[in-house]
């Protein structure tokens, strides 16, 4: 895959671009409509107030990209943007990375997240050779940890008082998934999402 682009087509409605400074105001937007119930769980949702604060966070991701230390990308659903899909902190040495992911309120329940993190895990596992891929999240936060459980992750432990969140320290519940247990997954006749 061509460093400066990066586009997964995981299916007829879905797809996943390399977030660039175009989709900052789409970004935007999508936050606005979706502030109060993002805000709940994402610590970074009271400090993007403008269109700049978007545009700064994808001058990072862009960074992290051509640093490999990172992939933030766009999720379309039927050519709007739905939300958006990271590896947020990449380290090739060790061959670890940590996936962090939102939608937007109108885009919740439909499976997307699910249908997204498969095809970013592939490209983890398969393309980045990644031994290990974390999904951390706040352990009240039901419907994102059904995305790991649903993967197959494994609950590996909670992490205390790990995240500030809003006025507050939250815990954070650490689910790992294994290149080798994800190609035991993949193989013929296994239960597979």
């Amino acid at each position: 895959m061509e460093k400066s682009f990066f586009h997964i087509t995981v299916n007829k409605d879905i797809e996943v671009s390399l977030l660039e400074e175009k989709h900052a105001p789409e970004m935007f937007a999508l936050i606005e409509a979706s502030r109060e119930s993002l805000r709940k769980w994402l610590p970074w949702v009271d400090t993007t107030l403008t269109l700049d604060d978007s545009k700064m966070f994808i001058m990072r991701a862009t960074d992290q990209f051509y640093s490999d230390t990172g992939v933030h990308c766009a999720i379309f659903y039927k050519g709007r943007m739905a939300g958006i899909i990271g590896c947020v902190k990449m380290d090739l040495g060790n061959r670890t990375g940590e996936i962090g992911y939102w939608l937007g309120d109108a885009y919740r329940g439909m499976g997307i997240m699910t249908t997204v993190c498969t095809a970013m895990l592939e490209y983890l596992f398969e393309s980045m050779f990644l031994n290990r891929v974390e999904i951390r999240c706040a352990p009240e936060n039901i419907k994102s940890i059904a995305v790991p459980i649903r993967l197959g992750f494994k609950k590996e432990g909670v992490v205390r008082q790990a995240a500030w969140l809003n006025d507050r320290f939250i815990d954070l519940a650490i689910y790992g998934m294994l290149a080798e247990e994800w190609h035991e997954r993949k193989k013929p006749g296994q239960n597979w999402p």
